[in-house]
């Protein structure tokens, strides 16, 4: 029986130690309270993500006008490119100007992408468009900085993007006159939230406008709609955060 009662108490002093739940490690900053900090690093203010758009990508380029002469008979007509993309891929990459606290940020963005889709005009058919755009930009929660500590976050981003459309010409007409490259204002704005793995997903739209302006074409004074158009809506997988 000793023997027993002995082979027991080894047995207990074996199983107790492994049933002890791990100790999660306190992080050093009291306003963190699920997420690690970086150490202090060039690294630490940028910041890497990728978004995809499906079926909410649209650009209009500017209102071209142009002569067309028939018959000894001169004309003026208008045209304009068309592309609407049923996916568009970008890149992010975020560098984090200024930091007032924890959960702000003054930013600068760089955001360059492809969109896969049809564009056209009366005198032209094609496919793709790039665009890359520069933004300066105000952070707040998650996101904003690597030391955030929330969970939800918010931007907004005024900058300026260059668009050209189509990447690839199926058909033109030598005589077309279209605008196919163009630098327009644009603002981006959205919010951010965590998932219940940590992953930082952002719901990002992206608006951009040109102005519209008089063209003095055959000496006829005529004002346009010439304003350039570009809209998506794109969900953003940050790859590090």
């Amino acid at each position: 029986m000793k023997n027993f009662f002995f082979a027991l108490l080894i047995c207990l002093g074996a199983w107790l130690p492994a049933q002890e739940k791990p100790v999660k490690k306190e992080l050093t900053d009291p306003g963190h309270t699920h997420k690690s900090i970086k150490e202090h690093t060039p690294r630490a203010r940028d910041f890497h993500a990728v978004g995809h758009s499906l079926f909410f990508d649209l650009n209009l380029a500017p209102l071209k006008p142009y002569t067309v002469i028939k018959n000894y008979d001169t004309t003026l007509e208008y045209s304009r490119v068309a592309e609407y993309s049923f996916y568009h891929i970008s890149y992010f990459l975020r560098f984090n100007l200024a930091q007032p606290s924890n959960e702000k940020a003054f930013t600068l963005t760089l955001n360059p992408g492809v969109g896969l889709g049809m564009a056209q005009s009366k005198k032209m058919k094609g496919f793709g468009v790039f665009s890359g755009g520069v933004y300066l930009g105000w952070e707040t929660g998650a996101g904003s900085t690597y030391r955030s500590a929330e969970e939800k976050g918010n931007f907004i981003r005024l900058g300026v993007e260059y668009s050209k459309l189509p990447l690839i010409i199926s058909s033109k007409d030598p005589h077309s006159k279209e605008i196919t490259s163009w630098l327009s204002p644009v603002i981006s704005f959205g919010f951010r939230k965590e998932n219940v793995k940590q992953n930082l997903y952002e719901t990002n739209f992206k608006i951009g406008w040109g102005f519209p302006k008089a063209n003095d074409a055959n000496s006829i004074n005529t004002y346009t709609f010439a304003r350039p158009v570009t809209f998506r809506l794109s969900m953003v997988i940050f790859l590090d955060h």
